[in-house]
């Protein structure tokens, strides 16, 4: 046996294999002369682990984490596409169509925003303008109270006011005026000032003292629950039943009216009939805006004789879709004259202009 080598049966010093390899610190095979196997096994797994991260460490002086690719190193120098940094042309490019949508959005914005504004100020100019014209013409919250009307300082306002109305318990409680048109009080106040809400107004073709058979008054349905847009709520039955009277005055004749019908019909149709009727196309309209089969509600108490005069109110309807259509709301009135606790003014009568 070898002296050398007690593990060669031939007395022959084995080569090792590993010779030249720097991840063995000899030439015991794995073996730390000084340290047992485990180890020199365990230096060696580090030693390969260490080569293979070995393209990645940074020097130590630089304080940073050696498995962990920075931003300022070459290949995170800008964007890629296929590989290739991004040309300055495309930055350009891009930082332009990204200013140019932001400069759109922000128009979009302020156009909104401006409309918005706008909306908001006619509402609140509306409100404001009648809270002053009620107080003008000294308009009470019961009609049924011991009240004189301010006509003269109505008519300052407007020489071209005919009545005042009142539904118990809506917020209608407007003055009516009428010009030569049915177009300029779609878009102007009370008080003539431009506005979408517009003014309550009688049909020009109509005579201004109700002396016609049947009178037509218009008055927007606006979404913000002004003008006639309360109307609307005579479609519920139990509301209808227990509102049986509108209240329209004028400086000669004050009016306890009797609510006939009410119902959904479209711009347009028998309906809309006005002024001064021979004796049977009166009766036959009487007949129509009280058929039981209206799209709406009647009240059977209420009978209209040959002689007596109707009010008719118009607005428009959102049955469809919520939105604004050719459907129309008609409330039929029978006007009674009414004197009640009302002081009637001695002043001048309504204005034919």
């Amino acid at each position: 046996m070898n002296q050398n080598n007690q593990y060669d049966p031939f007395g022959q010093t084995p080569q090792n294999p590993y010779e030249g390899d720097p991840r063995y610190r000899d030439n015991s095979y794995g073996q730390d002369p000084y340290g047992s196997p485990s180890q020199s096994y365990q230096q060696n797994q580090y030693n390969l682990q260490e080569e293979a991260y070995r393209p990645y460490e940074q020097e130590e002086t630089t304080g940073r984490n050696p498995y962990v690719r920075e931003r300022s190193d070459p290949f995170y120098d800008g964007a890629y596409v296929n590989g290739q940094k991004e040309p300055e042309e495309e930055k350009k490019k891009h930082r332009f169509l990204f200013w140019l949508i932001f400069l759109l959005a922000l128009l979009v914005f302020l156009y909104s925003a401006f409309q918005l504004f706008k909306i908001f100020k006619a509402n609140w100019d509306e409100r404001r303008e009648k809270d002053r014209i009620i107080e003008i013409g000294n308009i009470p919250d019961d009609p049924e109270g011991a009240f004189k009307i301010n006509w003269e300082g109505l008519r300052a306002v407007n020489d071209q006011i005919k009545a005042w109305i009142i539904v118990p318990d809506t917020n209608i409680s407007y003055p009516i005026v009428q010009t030569t048109d049915n177009e300029y009080y779609l878009s102007h106040t009370f008080s003539k000032d431009e506005n979408y809400a517009g003014a309550v107004f009688i049909d020009y073709q109509n005579k201004p003292d109700f002396s016609d058979n049947n009178t037509f008054i218009y008055g927007h349905n606006v979404k913000h629950e002004t003008m006639f847009s309360q109307l609307e709520k005579f479609m519920d039955k139990d509301f209808f039943d227990q509102h049986k009277y509108v209240y329209i005055f004028t400086p000669e004749q004050n009016y306890k009216c009797e609510v006939i019908s009410f119902h959904s019909t479209y711009d347009g149709s028998p309906a809309y009939r006005f002024g001064i009727m021979d004796t049977k196309t009166w009766k036959d309209y009487i007949s129509l805006v009280t058929a039981p089969d209206l799209n709406g509600h009647v009240r059977s108490d209420v009978t209209m004789g040959e002689s007596d005069r109707m009010a008719t109110l118009s607005t428009c309807s959102f049955e469809v879709n919520d939105a604004p259509s050719e459907r129309r709301y008609l409330m039929h009135l029978k006007l009674v004259p009414w004197i009640g606790s009302y002081q009637q003014d001695q002043g001048q009568g309504p204005s034919s202009k």
